[in-house]
């Protein structure tokens, strides 16, 4: 039964994206958008204002006001995407550690969040049996878990949004004012730019939140399948840490309280 519950995962999991699929799609719409934004903006003032109203200085003005109205929507949804479920799972987590059973795990998310999603469902499933046969647990060391700081998911995509809000366009006009008469060259340099740019949000980005959800993924994956070797100290900060903490808190209640049922038996 256990192993088909796991085939029934990976099934779901199959039809979701993982956070890596979602933030890659997220700024490949962002940069597609800070190519074409501004040759709209400019195209819908030529054509549909008075010629000469609007300085250069007013038009790049209009440019990034509009580049930030649509990245404020992309992050939007990535948040929702990502941080949203996130912390649903951790506020879950938190309250299964205080002895709260009666939680909601279910998630709409991607291949990760399932994954740990399903492994607290069947941990939470474990410690209901355990408690009706043992009680409520005894009081551990984690009464007093260690707090976990850090800034939170919402603050790192918003990041990672702006620093390409910020240089994107920055190097575009400066690639523009030393190669005035070299539309090509400058052009190139600027696409050159983008690509390094984005290469290095993609690079922040994995380590912050690819990477630290994969590793609770993986944890999850191994405890579902009964191997409670992967239980570690806290790797990580903000809100994928807290998760990390109070799962690692709650599988290894659940081991204690499976030995102690095998012993009663």
């Amino acid at each position: 039964m256990v192993y088909a519950g796991i085939m029934d995962v990976q099934d779901e999991v199959e039809k979701k994206m993982t956070i890596e699929t979602k933030l890659l799609a997220g700024f490949l719409v962002v940069y597609i958008a800070s190519a074409v934004i501004p040759g709209l903006v400019t195209f819908l003032i030529d054509h549909y204002v008075q010629d000469g109203l609007f300085s250069d200085a007013i038009i790049g003005i209009l440019t990034f006001c509009a580049l930030l109205i649509f990245i404020s929507i992309i992050a939007h949804y990535l948040m929702e995407w990502i941080t949203k479920p996130v912390r649903k799972l951790s506020k879950a987590a938190e309250k299964m550690v205080a002895g709260d059973l009666d939680v909601d795990l279910e998630v709409e998310a991607s291949t990760e969040l399932i994954i740990i999603s399903e492994s607290l469902s069947r941990m939470k499933a474990s410690m209901k049996i355990a408690y009706d046969w043992l009680g409520p647990p005894e009081a551990d060391k984690y009464n007093d878990k260690p707090e976990i700081l850090g800034i939170g998911l919402n603050e790192k995509i918003i990041i990672g949004m702006v620093m390409f809000l910020i240089f994107n366009p920055l190097a575009a006009a400066l690639s523009h004012m030393i190669f005035p008469d070299l539309i090509l060259l400058s052009s190139l340099i600027s696409i050159i730019f983008s690509i390094i740019l984005l290469s290095l949000i993609a690079n922040y980005l994995y380590r912050e939140i690819i990477k630290p959800l994969r590793h609770v993924a993986s944890m999850a994956e191994r405890v579902s399948k009964g191997d409670y070797s992967g239980i570690e100290e806290t790797k990580y900060s903000g809100d994928i840490g807290r998760l990390e903490r109070d799962f690692n808190i709650i599988s290894e209640r659940v081991q204690k309280a499976m030995k102690e049922l095998d012993m009663d038996g």
